[in-house]
């Protein structure tokens, strides 16, 4: 499978715009360094604050079905994270492969384990 159009690239120059949303192509890596250390205080060691898991929550409101379907595309990770763009499929099944902007010639691996009847979506990223 190839890649797809960039995130969000549908919505043209108005994605620039978006109240509150903010993505590598808009807010430069350098430019929101603080934004990232004022969530992580270095005084908290990383398992202290997140354990063996990171979960990201948050309301949207869309049907929850559909919803569900969207995020159980990996892929819908480049339209909503600030920096990981670029998902292929891998040689695995599975597995897709894409860029972390945040980090010069970086790859970043997921696969989106997603369970129908509970509506939950699980990322698991290296």
């Amino acid at each position: 499978m190839s890649a797809g159009p960039p995130a969000l690239s549908d919505l043209g120059e108005a994605a620039a715009h978006l109240d509150g949303v903010i993505r590598v192509e808009t807010h430069p890596r350098a430019a929101n360094t603080h934004l990232v250390v004022d969530m992580v205080r270095s005084v908290y060691p990383h398992h202290q604050i997140f354990g063996d898991y990171c979960t990201v929550q948050g309301y949207v409101d869309a049907p929850p079905r559909e919803l569900y379907e969207w995020l159980s595309d990996t892929r819908s990770l480049e339209e909503w994270t600030y920096s990981t763009r670029g998902f292929i499929a891998a040689d695995e099944p599975g597995l897709w492969v894409g860029h972390d902007m945040l980090n010069e010639d970086t790859k970043i691996y997921a696969r989106t384990v997603a369970n129908p009847d509970a509506m939950t979506v699980d990322y698991h990223c290296a």
